[in-house]
């Protein structure tokens, strides 16, 4: 299963036909965001290179794009981008390296270590589509306007009944919207 995509038939149902607002706390994919393509929205995940992805995404749309074209789908060309230090690089090859990365690695699984070092192995694949300037410029624009936000989370501090819910709404990626 990827994400929320293969359940998006049945989320939508519980979602109104024009929503006022619109807050997903753990958007991944953001299947559904993108599915109700809502006026007003805020987005939010653990991953820190995700959410720096969608702000580039959103406000540099043609950079991230020029970044992608100088990636190829070759094994050592993954291993060398798996193994730069994102944070050495300008946010639109940044951005260009999380989406390269999870178009080619293993099932598209984001991981990294304790060091916090992306670590999935190159997935086996006939064509990915990493670079898709269709795709993103339709998604700069959905993302024009949304609120973007890493969502920090501390499940220990929670209590027994705050965690199940939690873990519970996560696993269901369950939003809210108005």
């Amino acid at each position: 299963m990827r994400g929320k995509t293969s359940l998006l038939a049945e989320l939508l149902k519980h979602v109104p036909d024009r929503p006022r607002r619109y807050h997903e706390p753990f958007v991944g994919g953001g299947a559904l965001f993108f599915a109700v393509s809502p006026r007003r929205a805020s987005l939010s995940d653990g991953n820190g290179e995700l959410i720096h992805c969608y702000r580039q995404v959103r406000d540099d749309v043609f950079s991230v794009l020029d970044a992608l074209a100088r990636h190829v789908y070759e094994k050592s060309h993954f291993s060398s981008v798996r193994a730069l230090d994102p944070l050495r690089l300008s946010p639109a090859a940044r951005a260009a390296r999380f989406i390269y990365l999870n178009k080619t690695c293993f099932n598209g699984l984001w991981r990294v270590n304790r060091a916090g070092r992306f670590n999935v192995p190159i997935g086996r694949y006939k064509n990915p589509r990493f670079n898709d300037p269709a795709a993103l410029i339709t998604a700069s624009h959905a993302l024009k306007g949304v609120q973007i936000e890493r969502l920090r989370l501390r499940l220990a501090s929670l209590g027994a009944w705050e965690r199940r819910s939690l873990e519970g709404s996560r696993a269901l990626g369950l939003m809210e919207c108005h």
